[in-house]
């Protein structure tokens, strides 16, 4: 699924490109083109959630 694509990426170390984040723009943008921010709440949040929680651990 796309959704496992983007977190297995975004779970490496990509670092910045001309100073912006590269995992924050690619969440971004994917959560835009699949429309994810007009459904109240979607896996694909509590997804990512899960995954910033445990890398703050």
């Amino acid at each position: 699924e796309n959704v496992d694509a983007l977190i297995k990426c975004v779970q490496q170390n990509i670092g910045f490109s001309h100073g912006k984040p590269v995992a924050a723009f690619s969440i971004y943008k994917c959560l835009l083109y699949w429309k994810s921010f007009e459904a109240e709440r979607t896996s694909v949040f509590d997804r990512l959630i899960q995954m910033f929680g445990e890398a703050i651990e």
